[in-house]
Formats: structure tokens, C-alpha cells, sequence
């Protein structure tokens, strides 16, 4: 078998042997990038739920971001028209999101620089370049959804 391909056995309790499939079949999606972008969307989600419940439960708007990320993340991986309208939403609210926590971290960083806070700008910046490369990425694959 390939290098390309990773395998998992399923088993069922009617059934003795496993099947085989790959991953890929399992997702059934075909574009990696695809597949990257809809893990992206949910790893954000749940990023943003942590943030919530470890920070505050009146961070509604951080709530916001990660139910859409999910329904995005959804959205791309049933190749749904739709999920543009999510997508598009989140590349506004998670810029503007972006740019003020990046200038809250340097603003905090010239009062008390550490390692913390570089390493929140650049979580953020990652963030922010991610969500950009892949609204255009999305915005450009438009046609091959349903």
C-alpha cells in the first residue's frame, strides 16, 4: 500500500473482522486543503469555547466566533453552498478580533514583556494569515461545492 494513505480498522459488534478503509474515504473529502481548512475551522472553535469558559462566560462575542467556526467547519466538510456566508463572516469578525488582540498583546508587552506574550502575537498573526488564505481559498473553490 502507498505511503499516502493511512488506514484504520473499524469494528462493529456484529461484525468479527474489521474493515479497512482510509482515512480519506472516511472524511470522503477530496481536496487536502479541504480537509486542512475544515480541521483549521474546528480547532478554532474549540479554541474559542476554552477561551470562553476559562475566561468568561460574558465573552459572548468570542462564543459567536466559535459557533460559526463550527458551522463552518461543518459547512466545508458537507461541501455546502452555504458555507460561504459563514466563512465570509468570520473573515471580518475574526480580522478586526485579530488585530485588536495583537495590539492588546503589544500594548501589554511594553508594561511587562514575556514569552507569553509574544507567543499570543503569534498565535494571533497565524490565526489572522490562516483565516485570510483561506477565505480566498474557499472563495476561489466556490464552484466545486453543492
Amino acid at each position: 500500500m502507498g505511503d499516502s494513505f493511512i488506514y484504520l480498522i473499524v469494528y462493529s459488534d456484529s461484525l468479527e473482522e474489521g474493515l479497512r478503509m482510509s482515512f480519506q474515504s472516511i472524511l470522503k473529502m477530496k481536496n487536502k486543503w479541504m480537509l486542512f481548512f475544515t480541521i483549521f475551522y474546528i480547532l478554532v472553535g474549540a479554541a474559542n469555547l476554552m477561551i470562553v469558559g476559562i475566561c468568561d462566560f460574558g465573552l459572548f462575542h468570542i462564543g459567536l466566533i466559535a459557533i460559526l467556526s463550527f458551522v463552518a467547519a461543518f459547512g466545508l466538510y458537507q461541501q455546502q453552498s452555504w458555507v460561504l456566508w459563514p466563512i465570509f463572516a468570520l473573515f471580518f469578525i475574526s480580522t478586526v478580533y485579530s488585530v485588536l488582540m495583537i495590539n492588546a498583546f503589544l500594548g501589554n508587552y511594553q508594561v511587562n514583556p514575556h514569552a507569553g506574550i509574544i507567543l499570543g502575537v503569534v498565535a494571533y498573526s497565524v490565526y489572522l494569515v490562516l483565516t485570510w488564505i483561506g477565505t480566498a481559498y474557499i472563495g476561489v473553490k466556490r464552484n466545486d461545492f453543492n
